[in-house]
């Protein structure tokens, strides 16, 4: 009997479905999901006879507030969660809410191994444990539509002194590269220019770095400020009417976004035409041997410390991650590299894209995925949000402020501060 019940904010709902007599053996085991997910738990419910799942959609937002109520309380609590927000990671794993399990010695290391580049970067504590699968990765790469870029003669950037270059030559055609407005690329900027926003030093996850005043990071905000000046990157966020109807009024050249954009922002809310879309690799400096890339996402698997069945949790989560027949069905880039390349296919065989190598661009800046991207007791995103929305100042000129904003989050949240 799989059951499936629904909980958000607002309603619970519940109904039960039979998929057949369980055996004396069956293990039975809760599971929360966000809703894209119920289909891929169901899918490993009908697979595997010997564990039956309890289905709970819970609403992303909500997770860690249920779920310390559910720890307090000793019931309901859930043998394996999705968590969409790293942050999350880090708030479950804490002595006050100690409720990820340490896959380490669970999960057969060729599995982890079989993971792209950096990928399970959220997952991996410095001290070693492994608290998480990684379902998708989601770094940021150049979308650029081919046909804008031809019309204009336009070159694809491969630095960031490319992108500004381009970026204001395009503003002077009426056109943008991106958004100034947006927290996610704005992150990536700032972090690939070297700023530290709060990293663990050394082996001790509960002591950070936090530093933005480098001269790599100072580069960085003030090439922002510098196309934010001359409107290359627009004022509104890329989800806002006002960016939207500038895409489809053919005025966005390039956005450097995450692997998902394309195919979830670009094609479907952009109505960008086929054949036109297409991707080159994330962005390094001129000075530097590769790229840094941010993420924008990338959701994870977790399961119960003191779950009464670890061995059947660690199925599921692998199952979740790794099953080839799933994964290559996905509608973002599976972490798993197997799947990733099963995946391949589908992306490769589109017409929708105006090239037959998007993919082999999200695989090979696999690599170059910022290697702390990883869920923080410590919301950056928050922190640049509130201290760039404060005023219309510089940003390099609040840089300060923001390292201040997020170091006195840092002593709140429990952590040590290395400088």
């Amino acid at each position: 009997m799989m059951k499936f019940q629904c909980l958000t904010a607002a309603t619970t709902c519940a109904f039960a479905l039979s998929v057949g007599a369980a055996s004396a053996e069956t293990v039975n085991l809760t599971v929360w999901s966000d809703t894209a997910r119920v289909t891929a738990y169901e899918a490993f419910d009908a697979a595997h006879d010997d564990i039956d799942l309890n289905i709970v959609t819970v609403a992303p937002p909500d997770q860690v507030a249920k779920l310390q109520l559910a720890l307090q309380g000793g019931e309901d609590v859930p043998d394996v969660i999705f968590m969409a927000d790293l942050t999350h990671v880090a708030q479950l794993s804490t002595r006050r809410a100690n409720y990820l399990m340490d896959l380490s010695g669970i999960i057969d290391q060729s599995v982890v191994d079989g993971f792209l580049p950096n990928a399970l970067s959220p997952c991996q504590t410095p001290d070693g444990r492994l608290l998480c699968l990684r379902n998708d990765l989601a770094h940021f790469i150049v979308w650029y539509d081919e046909k804008l870029m031809t019309e204009n003669g336009f070159d694809v950037p491969a630095t960031w002194e490319e992108f500004e270059a381009l970026g204001h030559a395009a503003a002077e055609k009426g056109l943008i590269v991106g958004t100034g407005k947006q927290d996610a690329p704005l992150l990536n900027f700032l972090t690939a220019g070297g700023c530290e926003f709060g990293f663990p030093l050394g082996n001790d996850a509960n002591v950070l770095t936090i530093d933005l005043s480098g001269a790599g990071c100072v580069r960085a905000a003030e090439m922002v400020d510098r196309l934010r000046a001359s409107g290359a990157l627009s004022e509104h966020g890329p989800f806002e009417p006002a960016f939207v109807t500038e895409a489809k009024e053919d005025k966005l050249l390039l956005f450097v976004g995450s692997t998902w954009f394309g195919e979830h922002v670009i094609r479907p809310v952009y109505e960008l035409p086929e054949g036109r879309l297409a991707a080159s690799d994330s962005l390094r400096w001129a000075d530097e041997a590769q790229p840094v890339a941010w993420s924008w996402g990338g959701g994870v698997f977790g399961g119960y410390t003191e779950s009464a069945h670890p061995e059947a949790v660690a199925q599921v989560i692998t199952w979740m991650t790794t099953d080839i027949g799933l994964q290559s069905q996905a509608t973002t880039m599976p972490a798993d590299a197997a799947s990733s390349d099963a995946w391949r296919d589908r992306i490769a065989n589109d017409p929708y894209y105006a090239r037959d190598d998007v993919y082999d661009v999200m695989k090979r800046t696999a690599d170059f995925g910022h290697p702390y991207y990883a869920g923080y007791r410590v919301d950056f995103s928050a922190a640049l949000v509130k201290i760039d929305g404060a005023s219309n100042a510089p940003l390099a000129d609040k840089l300060s402020d923001l390292e201040a904003e997020l170091k006195n989050l840092a002593r709140i949240n429990r952590y040590q501060l290395a400088n």
